[in-house]
């Protein structure tokens, strides 16, 4: 059956770091992870916790960051693929949403 669902438990930590293109260290705290892709339309969204963003994405995303200015999908972007990442505060740590959609 084909619906979208969230995880946040039992992550596969392997694939993720493929299909996102990360190096998930220890310092990274999984949140959530959601898939809601039918057929061969990609829309899945990795949500983690970290203490510094930039740090984060200039030491664990594998790809070169762009800045992107619409809000709706993200404040930066992958430079090769479609995949968007969006920053918010989160008590005293941030969520960082990387989001996949082809």
């Amino acid at each position: 059956m084909f619906c979208p669902h969230t995880q946040h438990f039992f992550f596969d930590r392997e694939r993720l770091c493929d299909e996102f293109s990360l190096d998930l260290t220890d310092d990274v705290r999984l949140v959530s992870y959601y898939d809601g892709s039918a057929f061969i339309a990609i829309t899945t969204e990795l949500t983690v916790e970290v203490g510094d963003p930039e740090a984060f994405m200039s030491s664990n995303i594998k790809q070169k960051i762009l800045p992107y200015d619409d809000s709706a999908y993200g404040d930066y972007r992958y430079e090769h693929s479609r995949i968007y990442i969006k920053t918010e505060p989160q008590g005293d740590k941030y969520l960082v949403h990387l989001r996949h959609m082809e």
